[in-house]
């Protein structure tokens, strides 16, 4: 049995680990413990974890475990309260959701109103937009500039606080993941270290002193301690699936001299060669390694007036969409509506077209998954297909449902994963969405425009250890019909 407490225990440390997909994949293997034979061994170890957090943004990481277990398998609610003793307005969000009970202590949770004219440490004002998305301060900047009070100076001194607090050492490039050549090469790497919890724990305790001291209203506080959030309660049972084979080395084929780009993405985008009754219509694919180290082929489609000339600001046109969540902590399950067509349509030096999908911004994406928010949700749209959509994660998949029934759905791969990713790119995460036919068909007669398509081949290439990665595109839009 010392060997499952051990694998226990790792995997609970897992929770912490620099690569955000290991963390994701650490909580979902607790989480199926929680069903399993070793329920009573796998709920004391991790309360012991978490009662042993040194800070706010760990407690809510093992909180997060607790999404992708079924209601009647949670662990009891006096036993995960008592263990919470780095309380948080998240973590209190978090409960409310899971039990419908309440952490009292959260407000109390900061280190007092920074003192007047406080000058915050260099190091944190040099790593603040770097260990943490630029969005955190941007927002306390905001606030500051509406309200008068000094968020921001709050945030640094509670970072301060805590690095007395807890001795927490000073992250700087993780050059155990990417070396000193890559490093000048501009390639970047999605990855959390220590400072991550420094300094999403400071801003957690920030929000606690506004609410508390400055009379910030609780639900406002809520929505900006979402930025912290690891993960969402529907895309943490998200299945990634293998690289489908029907795209056969047809991609690869695209990025070599003088390839016939168009006839070669022709095969790719024909009805049925992926699913039975279904064709793609968003494709962002990497290459595969042996081909290119960095590079990715993104095929997508639209729908043009006969007269559609694109102008200079089509090729890098990529339309956004809310979806309005189906609850708190969902991403991707929702509710996606018709928009007015003045928000979509995309005019060219003549004429105008339409995206067949857009990309979706989760409310509640965690920081775990930031990979797939720079892949990015392609979704229809729903002006498109005519009707609301439903979005329903289903093991593998994202399906897009109507009255009428399943649309289309999104799936993802990571083959050949790593962590690094030049600048301008995004890790090697595959993206496929594919629609009915009939959607397609129907769409085209009631819009009464017809189906193109944008392709876009993007390699990065070095020139030395010692230069950045060049970057080079090529791009080509057709129509459907040949």
């Amino acid at each position: 049995m010392l060997g499952t407490e051990v694998a226990i225990q790792t995997l609970c440390e897992r929770l912490n680990w620099p690569v955000r997909f290991a963390r994701w994949q650490s909580a979902r293997q607790i989480a199926a413990l929680f069903s399993s034979s070793q329920r009573k061994q796998v709920e004391e170890i991790w309360l012991n974890w978490l009662g042993a957090r040194k800070f706010e943004s760990e407690v809510v990481a093992g909180l997060s475990v607790l999404f992708a277990i079924e209601p009647d398998s949670l662990p009891p609610a006096d036993a995960v309260l008592n263990s919470i003793l780095k309380p948080s307005i998240l973590a209190d969000h978090i409960v409310h959701f899971l039990y419908e009970r309440s952490l009292e202590n959260w407000h109390d949770a900061h280190s007092g109103s920074a003192p007047f004219g406080y000058i915050p440490d260099d190091y944190f004002e040099s790593h603040k937009t770097q260990v943490v998305p630029p969005i955190l301060g941007n927002e306390l900047e905001r606030l500051q500039r509406e309200t008068g009070l000094p968020f921001s100076e709050q945030w640094a001194f509670e970072w301060q606080s805590l690095m007395n607090q807890t001795s927490s050492i000073y992250s700087s490039f993780p050059y155990y993941f990417v070396d000193s050549a890559h490093n000048r090469q501009g390639i970047a790497c999605q990855v959390s270290q220590s400072q991550c919890n420094v300094f999403r724990s400071a801003f957690l305790r920030t929000l606690a002193h506004a609410t508390s001291e400055w009379g910030m209203p609780k639900e406002n506080a809520k929505v900006l301690a979402s930025f912290c959030l690891p993960i969402s309660k529907d895309l943490i049972s998200l299945t990634p699936v293998i690289r489908p084979q029907w795209l056969g080395d047809l991609p690869e084929r695209c990025s070599e001299p003088d390839a016939p780009i168009e006839s070669l993405v022709r095969e790719l985008i024909k009805p049925n060669a992926g699913t039975n009754g279904m064709r793609a219509v968003s494709l962002r694919i990497p290459l595969r390694k042996d081909v290119a180290e960095y590079g990715e082929l993104v095929v997508e489609s639209f729908f043009a007036s006969d007269d559609f000339v694109p102008n200079t600001k089509f090729s890098n046109h990529r339309p956004l969409s809310l979806l309005r969540p189906k609850s708190d902590f969902s991403a991707v399950e929702g509710t996606l509506f018709v928009q007015e067509p003045e928000d979509i349509f995309i005019p060219g030096d003549r004429g105008s077209c339409i995206s067949m999908c857009s990309d979706v911004w989760p409310q509640h994406l965690g920081f775990w998954q930031f990979d797939y928010g720079h892949l990015g949700f392609s979704f229809p749209t729903a002006f498109v297909c005519g009707k609301p959509i439903e979005s329903k994660l289903v093991e593998d998949r994202i399906e897009f449902l109507s009255s009428e029934g399943t649309l289309g759905h999104w799936k993802t791969w990571n083959d050949d994963w790593t962590v690094a990713y030049p600048k301008g790119g995004r890790t090697r995460c595959g993206g496929l969405t594919e629609l009915s036919n009939q959607v397609i068909e129907e769409a085209s007669g009631r819009l009464g425009m017809e189906l193109f398509w944008r392709v876009k081949l993007i390699l990065w290439d070095k020139q030395s250890d010692y230069e950045p990665q060049t970057r080079t595109a090529r791009s080509i839009l057709f129509s459907e019909a040949p």
